[in-house]
């Protein structure tokens, strides 16, 4: 029963912050929004007893592809190339 409770909690978790994936206009919030997706899915993961999966998804997801998204945002500034364009 409460398996089931913090299962849906994280499915939730990850819908919503998926959402605000793409309705956000600043690129970190949205990045850190991408983070606590895939954070909440590895929640899921381990919610249905797929602790590998789970671990996988925090390691190469949110250790990895995440970050590597961060880094690339902090090093190009985008408002420099926003103001190019003007």
């Amino acid at each position: 029963m409460i398996l089931n409770a913090i299962f849906y909690f994280f499915a939730a978790l990850s819908i919503i912050c998926g959402i605000m994936v793409i309705l956000q206009k600043n690129v970190m919030h949205s990045v850190l929004y991408l983070a606590f997706t895939v954070l909440a899915i590895a929640g899921v993961f381990f919610t249905v007893q797929a602790e590998f999966l789970g671990a996988v998804q925090i390691l190469v997801y949110a250790g990895g592809i995440v970050i590597l998204y961060l880094f690339v945002i902090i090093i190009v500034n985008l408002r420099d190339i926003l103001k190019e364009k003007r």
